[in-house]
């Protein structure tokens, strides 16, 4: 049986990877229309992320919301490099790759 990707935690966690890999090229190359947008793309898969049955209540999610944000400031608190939050979400898309 394949799984409805489309709503599924599985799905909205590759698709919140390539807004943070947006956001981190945007960063790089100073361009923060790009950053601004994927951003909000982000913010909004969270907000879903947050409300499904799957991950409500999920301390995971906060903390991601928490490193997804500090990654569009200027001064960051968090010390995680690019590459090992772009690892972070390659699970989840190489398991949709698989749906």
């Amino acid at each position: 049986m394949i799984e409805n990707t489309e709503r599924s935690p599985l799905f909205l966690m590759a698709n919140l990877g390539s807004e943070v890999s947006k956001i981190i090229s945007a960063k790089e190359k100073g361009d923060y229309e790009i950053l601004k947008i994927a951003k909000e793309k982000a913010k909004s898969i969270i907000a879903k992320l947050k409300i499904l049955p799957e991950t409500k209540g999920n301390t995971e999610i906060n903390i991601l919301n928490d490193v997804i944000l500090d990654l569009c400031e200027n001064y960051q608190k968090y010390q995680i490099s690019s590459q090992n939050i772009k690892s972070y979400f390659n699970p989840f898309i190489i398991r949709l790759m698989q749906v």
